[in-house]
């Protein structure tokens, strides 16, 4: 529905508005296509690489309800229904799924044996999610990325002192292993 209302609003705006406005709008979505070509196809992974974007959106939305003339039913209940559509659409990201609430024991771990201040390795398969739950810095790798030595070597010549593997994304034997359980392994990547 929002959506509809950006469509409707990129009408109204082209056909009402200034051409210094037109040029400001052209400017800003082309260097947001620079962004889109420069994440690549990381960018339809994630959700919130369109946030810089949302604002224009939202005033071009807000041209297509304008245009239904604000002060109507109608344009009221449609702002109502694109406020929850909103929220619907996005309401999984306000609990943990049952199969991911493992991750609730990641941080407990980390402050037992990684410092702080020491940067980290996940393996998350594009999803930074692991490294969140950890509550410090660092990486996210593909499992893939894992096989490569140079890869691992280049992350621990920037720093990177540890390694937690996700058992429920992949996993990986070494004789640096420091703990293990059910769902994680952390291995010292100290020489």
């Amino acid at each position: 529905m929002a959506l509809v209302m950006v469509v409707v609003g990129l009408f109204v705006f082209f056909k009402n508005t200034k051409s210094l406005l037109k040029i400001g709008l052209c400017i800003i979505t082309l260097v947001f296509f620079g962004f889109i070509a420069k994440t690549g196809s990381v960018f339809p992974l994630h959700g919130y690489y369109i946030i810089p974007f949302v604002p224009v959106m939202a005033l071009i939305a807000g041209y297509g309800l304008e245009a239904l003339h604000s002060k109507s039913r109608f344009a009221i209940l449609l702002l109502v229904a694109i406020g929850l559509e909103g929220l619907l659409n996005q309401q999984h990201d306000f609990f943990l799924s049952e199969r991911k609430m493992y991750l609730l024991d990641l941080e407990g771990i980390c402050e037992t044996y990684i410092p702080k201040k020491d940067l980290i390795v996940v393996n998350g398969n594009n999803s930074p999610s692991s490294l969140y739950y950890t509550n410090r810095k660092g990486w996210i790798v593909s499992n893939e990325h894992l096989e490569n030595d140079n890869h691992l070597d280049s992350l621990m010549h920037l720093g990177a002192k540890y390694m937690i593997i996700d058992k429920n994304s992949g996993s990986m034997t070494d004789s640096m292993k420091i703990f293990e359980d059910d769902n994680f392994s952390l291995y010292s990547l100290k020489r």
